[in-house]
């Protein structure tokens, strides 16, 4: 009996686990006041990757190209809840984590975390509707 509920308990979390995952598919729009950029969250070779959708910045105006090139995170982690722990990334520490980090801050709302030259970039999306 105990073993049942075990396992029910484990293939519930593992569901909700994964729903929560399929959810973040689709576009996301960025919120920022100096450029705008729409982001793809897809399902590519069983893993999911975030396309590049739209990016314009003023000066450079990006499309997709409909290849692989457009992929701009292969690998992406996400936490439904944000961990309060400090990344401990220092200027004398080199990251160079290709990760996105996706945080749930609602449905429709989503916090980005990623790394260029060691730096941690954070930004905002909402979904495209």
């Amino acid at each position: 009996m105990k073993k049942s509920v075990a396992i029910v308990f484990i293939l519930i979390s593992f569901m909700s686990c994964k729903n929560s995952k399929l959810d973040k598919i689709g576009k996301w729009d960025l919120v920022s006041d100096y450029y705008q950029a729409t982001y793809q969250i897809i399902q590519h070779n069983g893993h999911f990757v975030c396309k590049l959708d739209y990016y314009n910045d003023g000066i450079k105006v990006l499309h997709p190209t409909n290849t692989d090139e457009d992929i701009i995170f292969r690998n992406i982690q996400f936490r439904d809840q944000e961990k309060n722990k400090p990344d401990a990334i220092s200027g004398a520490t080199k990251k160079t984590d290709k990760t996105l980090y996706l945080h749930s801050l609602s449905k429709d709302t989503l916090k980005a975390i990623y790394y260029v030259k060691s730096q941690q970039k954070t930004e905002y999306w909402t979904r495209k509707k």
